[in-house]
């Protein structure tokens, strides 16, 4: 089985010895990101923001003393991540495509510099 992981330029993780060492070992395919490329980063132009959404909605429904201690948000944000839709994640990932797609048509301005932004749909 093919793996093609996309990863950002985090020297402290990807890119460390041992790290290069297991993808080589396993035979894991790396899709590499210019630095500071927002717009190619399915997490940055769409994951954080919809989990971002999901974590506040279930604010709404804390009584009003509520008081969350780090432990329990870090819990509730584990949970929140882990339970994003299947069909979300796989749309964020297919819409890459289209994200460089538009990149290009704009010669490297990022969306949130055009006056209408890329908006994810899901699938």
């Amino acid at each position: 089985r093919k793996f093609l992981v996309l990863e950002d330029n985090d020297p402290s993780g990807y890119k460390s010895t041992l790290a290069i060492a297991t993808k080589l070992e396993h035979k894991i395919n790396v899709l590499e990101l210019p630095r500071r490329s927002p717009d190619l980063n399915p997490l940055d132009y769409g994951f954080w923001a919809e989990l971002n959404k999901r974590m506040r909605k279930q604010e709404l429904t804390f009584r009003d003393t509520k008081k969350e201690t780090r432990d329990e948000y870090i819990e509730r944000l584990r949970q929140t991540t882990t339970r994003m839709p299947a069909k979300f994640c796989k749309a964020l990932v297919c819409s890459l495509k289209r994200h460089c797609v538009d990149l290009l048509l704009r010669h490297g301005l990022m969306a949130s510099v055009v006056a209408s932004p890329i908006v994810l749909s899901v699938l």
